[in-house]
């Protein structure tokens, strides 16, 4: 994290080449990460909500409360990971930043809120945890890509 203390990040290569590859990954990690939902939960509404909630026509069992709280426990610690580093280059970056870190923080948490809630909202809590969770990815995507193309392109 020495770009906190560093003034002007596109003077130093070496920083501007580190932060460049450590915010691509970081754009990789969060497309995977939405790919991993869709391949662990399912791809529709219906599905997740048959996988989270159970389904007893086709005799599958509801995932058990303690494992939702792990998998947002998880989350929540990959979201401040990820969270932090892209926001932390962004705000030294980007012009208007304040609106889209909030976006980003605010849709991050509501999306493990919701998912949290889907057992008790059912099929519209899946929708609207699918909904956040697709937005903050993409608020994180656009941010990280805005910051790696005012690295290198500005």
């Amino acid at each position: 994290m020495r770009f906190f203390v560093i003034k002007d990040i596109r003077k130093h290569a070496s920083m501007r080449y580190l932060l460049t590859c450590l915010l691509s990954l970081m754009m990789l990690s969060l497309v995977s990460h939405l790919l991993l939902y869709g391949w662990k939960y399912g791809w529709n509404p219906e599905s997740v909500s048959a996988t989270i909630i159970g389904n007893e026509e086709l005799f599958t069992e509801p995932l058990p409360f303690e494992e939702i709280l792990l998998q947002v426990h998880t989350n929540l610690f990959y979201i401040v990971i990820v969270l932090s580093v892209i926001a932390a280059s962004f705000i030294r970056l980007c012009e208007k930043r304040k609106r889209f870190i909030h976006l980003l923080f605010i849709t991050a948490l509501f999306s493990q809120m919701f998912f949290l809630e889907i057992p008790f909202l059912g099929i519209s809590g899946v929708v609207v945890w699918a909904v956040c969770e697709i937005f903050w990815h993409l608020v994180a995507l656009y941010m990280a890509a805005k910051t790696v193309w005012g690295l290198n392109f500005s």
